[in-house]
């Protein structure tokens, strides 16, 4: 009797198990499996190597080309305020200026020629603020702008230039931030770090300048 007791609980606890079991797979709690597109991308990403830091692509040559326009407006810049200036403080940036970003040009240049890639420089352009003129990445100034801070006076030029200096690195910094990723080249990656430092305490150091000199 015992006996027959113990198997209709179990076959009572088998029955229970199937019915919540049976509900379970009606309320979607079927497992899952894998869609084939999820397949398919779990499957490239697995075979995609890593990146290489001894190789060049594209993104390496293109940021390289950009970057050496961008050190040769700033070494323009600091050459056009040293002209008559009296401001020591200014005159000592635009030196650094003309000194750091005429390295950092002479840099992305000497890579670009270990791999044969031609390029322009900023005296290559036409001056022209038409289609097809003077480059106009973020920040840069325009040639009118240039004309018209080198016919300021030495106090005009010094003003002019703590601002179009702070417009062209902050148009540095945000190409630096939109494509700096795609840099795998390990050299330039390394560089660039250092690079986008400099940048970004030449801003402070700028603003602090204008600051003082109740320029907003």
């Amino acid at each position: 009797m015992a006996i027959r007791k113990i198997s209709i609980g179990v076959v009572g606890g088998v029955i229970v198990i199937g019915l919540l079991a049976g509900a379970w797979f009606m309320l979607g709690g079927k497992p899952s499996s894998p869609s084939p597109q999820a397949n398919e991308a779990a499957k490239i990403e697995n075979e995609t190597p890593p990146p290489d830091p001894t190789k060049h692509s594209y993104f390496e040559i293109n940021f390289a080309k950009q970057m050496i326009i961008y050190n040769q407006q700033a070494v323009d810049l600091a050459n056009i305020v040293q002209h008559g200036g009296s401001d020591k403080e200014v005159q000592d940036l635009a030196g650094e200026v003309i000194a750091a970003h005429g390295k950092a040009a002479d840099q992305y240049a000497t890579w670009l020629r270990e791999w044969n890639e031609t390029y322009l420089s900023l005296s290559d352009f036409p001056r022209s603020d038409d289609h097809d003129g003077y480059p106009t990445n973020p920040g840069m100034p325009r040639v009118v702008e240039l004309d018209k801070m080198t016919a300021m006076s030495a106090a005009e030029k010094e003003k002019e230039f703590l601002r179009l200096i702070l417009k062209l690195h902050e148009g540095v910094l945000e190409h630096i931030n939109t494509t700096g990723d795609n840099i795998q080249y390990g050299e330039m990656k390394d560089y660039l770090a250092t690079d986008k430092a400099h940048y970004s305490q030449e801003v402070k150091s700028i603003k602090d300048l204008r600051h003082a000199r109740g320029q907003h």
